[in-house]
């Protein structure tokens, strides 16, 4: 009995598909408008544009947020802080452009806002990129270098939100390079033929900037910066409280190292600005022969 059950209910599973096809017909939609370019696929289209509607709104509600923070959060930024909020909410943040649900929209930190939707594209596995960075002798600059291995068709690359012509291969790879001078992470998207993608970036965070100088620690740590060559040039140091550096240097501690070192064959000269704020260094004790 309990069989016959199962099969009453397949016959009348069965009848009732048949029983709406045949209504469908006579109502004057044919089987082909139901499958091919018909019904079942306006359906997936459909479904298609709530998908990258449901990302739009997602990303849109979250860079929302990021725009009441530029004016009650005092920690941000455009960069950084942009990046952590959206990256918090599994959004795959490169450079300009976000990946949300493996839709693609271009941003306008500045705002920030939606500027334009990209598509939609997988991440393509093949694809391998391998990132580094270079820092110059004076730490004013870097330069960032990118590979990229792939036997496939290259269509697109984006480095630092900057759409760059495909280089021709070398040994099999693609290189390409770009100088940066300001901290950061900088990122490279590849597409493939069918606008599947791969993301890798590169973190430089040696390059000198700005910097205000609260204790001896402080000086010290830009003292060592310079005599190692960092020039900072082009940047500000400011000194934000007195110091007394009696427990750095004395006669029985030794003397102060200068800042700026002047060697026969090496000279790493502090060659940015240095804003004293109208504060004391005090107890600066240096003995030496040494200019």
């Amino acid at each position: 009995m309990k069989s016959l059950n199962k099969e009453n209910k397949g016959i009348t599973l069965v009848s009732l598909v048949v029983t709406i096809v045949i209504l469908l017909i006579l109502a004057g939609i044919s089987i082909s408008q139901l499958t091919g370019n018909g019904l079942f696929s306006k359906a997936k289209m459909s479904g298609e544009e709530y998908s990258e509607k449901a990302a739009r709104e997602k990303l849109e509600l979250a860079l929302t947020d990021l725009g009441i923070d530029k004016y009650t959060n005092n920690e941000y930024d455009e960069n950084e802080y942009i990046d952590k909020k959206l990256q918090e909410q599994q959004m795959v943040v490169v450079g300009d452009m976000v990946i949300v649900d493996g839709w693609q929209f271009e941003i306008d930190r500045s705002v920030p806002k939606i500027g334009i939707s990209l598509g939609k594209g997988n991440e393509n596995q093949e694809i391998q990129i391998t990132s580094s960075s270079t820092i110059s002798s004076d730490y004013t600059k870097a330069t960032i270098n990118f590979e990229i291995n792939y036997e496939g068709t290259i269509n697109n690359i984006i480095l630092d939100g900057e759409e760059k012509e495909i280089p021709t291969q070398e040994n099999g790879l693609y290189k390409l390079q770009k100088e940066v001078n300001e901290n950061g992470t900088y990122a490279i998207i590849v597409k493939d033929e069918k606008d599947n993608y791969k993301l890798a970036s590169v973190n430089v965070t040696e390059i000198t900037e700005d910097i205000d100088i609260y204790t001896v620690q402080d000086l010290q740590n830009f003292r060592d910066k310079v005599n190692m060559g960092a020039t900072f040039e082009g940047r500000t140091v400011r000194v934000m409280n007195n110091l007394d550096l009696n427990t750095v240097c004395s006669e029985e501690l030794g003397s102060w190292e200068p800042i700026g070192n002047y060697g026969t064959n090496t000279s790493h000269l502090f060659k940015g600005t240095f804003n004293g704020n109208f504060h004391i260094i005090d107890n600066l004790y240096i003995n030496t022969t040494n200019n």
